[in-house]
């Protein structure tokens, strides 16, 4: 329900702001002089300046010029200026209007925000590797990673059991083991978060070297959380 009603107040605003911009550009090149003569000869300047006003209160200017097209305008004059009392009303109602409105709005946007998902790749065509018919556990962190195969591409699926106690975590392969550093020939391969599963597709390389998975911490200090050495087909 929030989304929907999130959704018909974006298109109505998205149309809104169109109707606005169409109607504009004759506004500032043609009509605005029917409204105030001394906007006639208005330089470019003055025109792209009130862009923004036009757009936003296109329906109050149309009503203006419609009657002004008619001779039921009467410009308004230095001598009867609007009385500070209405201006200090006006001001403050528009205040208002808008200390409700975008909190609502943003409200909206949060609400209705669809989550990040990574994508996941297809499984179905894919088989196991025989060498790891049940998911394999990496030591120190509650993570098991199941292989496929998929023709010449490996992936990787991660089965995140709880939430990591690590803020910011990265996976990255190598086909070079190191016992308590990551390789320089590591690549990265994406973010581990919990409670998930993480489909996640390896590096080329992975296809002709098994090598091996580490888990590194990317907070604070970088260390080495897990490895996983992958094993061949």
């Amino acid at each position: 329900m929030a989304e929907t009603v999130a959704d018909w107040i974006w298109g109505m605003a998205a149309l809104y702001g169109l109707a606005g911009a169409i109607f504009t550009v004759p506004f500032v090149t043609h009509w605005v002089g029917l409204l105030d003569a001394s906007a006639r000869k208005g330089s470019w300047g003055f025109r792209i300046i009130i862009v923004p006003g036009c757009v936003a209160l296109w329906p109050v200017l149309a009503c203006k010029t419609w009657r002004a097209w008619h001779g039921r305008y009467v410009p308004p004059v230095a001598e009867k200026p609007v009385a500070p009392s209405r201006l200090r009303w006006i001001h403050g109602g528009s205040f208002r209007v808008l200390a409700v409105l975008v909190p609502v709005v943003c409200l909206a946007a949060l609400i209705t925000r669809p989550p990040e998902t990574p994508a996941s790749p297809d499984w179905s065509s894919g088989r196991i590797f025989p060498e790891m018919l049940s998911s394999q556990p990496v030591t120190g962190l509650p993570v098991t990673v199941e292989l496929r195969a998929d023709g010449s591409e490996r992936q990787a699926l991660l089965r995140v059991a709880q939430e990591l106690t690590e803020p910011v975590v990265a996976l990255y392969w190598s086909p070079t083991p190191a016992a308590d550093n990551l390789p320089r020939d590591a690549v990265f391969v994406g973010s581990v978060w919990g409670p998930a599963e993480l489909p996640m597709t390896l590096p080329a390389g992975a296809a002709a070297n098994p090598g091996v998975l580490y888990f590194l911490s990317l907070s604070g200090e970088q260390r080495l959380l897990g490895t996983l050495p992958l094993k061949a087909k």
